[in-house]
């Protein structure tokens, strides 16, 4: 296997301050695994696949995938551009054609295949040209989270080489203008993984009252929260959605919860429904719902109990997961 290398990389990210105050870089070096990576061939055509990655969904461009990779930001910041420093490949294949980008309309048969575009597959250079982009973007339990787009691999069409990249230093600009999408009223400490920052005090709660037993240890207070989500009464981390004729059954689920240590309630669509009048729909006032229950209860988990003739849905359709130019 040949190997290509055009830059020495660094595994330690470097944070520096950029020409204006409210703007910085971060590099970052991402390792990608080979073992991801599959590649096979039929009828002249060969496919990559990438595990957990996407297809290119972009009509008559090459199947080239795509991956994901979290980037976890400064509070308040948010990523405005990525450049590629320096990257190594790998070739795996030499001489090969690959295919194009699968048909993604409602009702497409599998393996169907959207036709080459004549410009794209006559490029005398790799495809695609940009290994890294800014993909979605906002806030995870008050930590500002990116996602970036990433190329696992890359085709000469001229050559019909394939290549495998295996290592990218980026320099990604970040600047403020992010604010959280929503504001946590209460954030149970015991609950987080990691206490976002820049979070008011006063949201930060326990699950232990400042009463003490003779021990000299916290007591915990009863598990009683409030009908509604609210910063009174009990934090809720575990709730369930369900109908009426369905909720003393799932009421067992979330009293095992509770005593196994997770505080946990069950509130049914009916009660959303008069608690939430003004949502266009169900499925905005469920969504209402959760968006309180998660700011004033501090909730973590939420299960819908129920297919989509109990809870209902809300459908789309969208052939790519981020906009990019190529």
């Amino acid at each position: 296997m040949r190997r290509r290398t055009f830059a020495s990389l660094v595994a330690l990210a470097l944070v520096a301050f950029a020409s204006t105050a409210s703007a910085l870089t971060i590099d970052r070096t991402l390792t990608l695994d080979a073992a991801k990576l599959r590649v096979t061939s039929e009828q002249g055509l060969t496919m990559i696949e990438a595990a957990g990655g996407t297809h290119e969904f972009t009509a008559g461009r090459p199947d080239l995938p795509w991956i994901a990779e979290r980037v976890d930001l400064p509070a308040g910041m948010k990523v405005t551009g990525v450049e590629v420093v320096s990257f190594q490949s790998e070739l795996l294949r030499d001489g090969v054609r690959v295919a194009p980008a699968p048909v993604t309309r409602p009702g497409a048969g599998p393996g169907e295949r959207t036709v080459a575009d004549a410009r794209a597959y006559a490029a005398t250079s790799f495809l695609p040209a940009q290994l890294a982009s800014v993909g979605m973007q906002g806030s995870m339990r008050g930590r500002n989270v990116a996602y970036l787009r990433i190329a696992p691999t890359r085709w000469n069409p001229s050559t019909g080489q394939l290549e495998r990249i295996s290592q990218l230093q980026l320099r990604l600009t970040v600047e403020d203008g992010a604010a959280p999408v929503v504001t946590r009223e209460r954030i149970v400490r015991e609950w987080e993984d990691e206490l976002p920052s820049g979070v008011p005090t006063r949201a930060l709660v326990s699950m232990s009252s400042n009463a003490t037993t003779g021990a000299g240890k916290p007591q915990a207070e009863p598990f009683k929260p409030l009908q509604v989500p609210s910063v009174l009464g009990s934090p809720v981390q575990y709730v369930i959605i369900t109908n009426d004729a369905m909720a003393p059954t799932f009421q067992q689920l979330a009293d095992w919860k509770t005593q196994s240590g997770v505080p946990a309630v069950v509130r049914t669509l009916s009660f959303i429904r008069q608690q939430y009048p003004i949502g266009a729909d169900d499925a905005e006032r469920i969504r209402l719902f959760i968006r309180d229950a998660y700011s004033r209860w501090g909730v973590k988990w939420v299960l819908l109990g129920g297919d989509t003739d109990i809870i209902p849905e809300r459908l789309a359709f969208n052939v790519s997961f981020y906009q990019l130019e190529h």
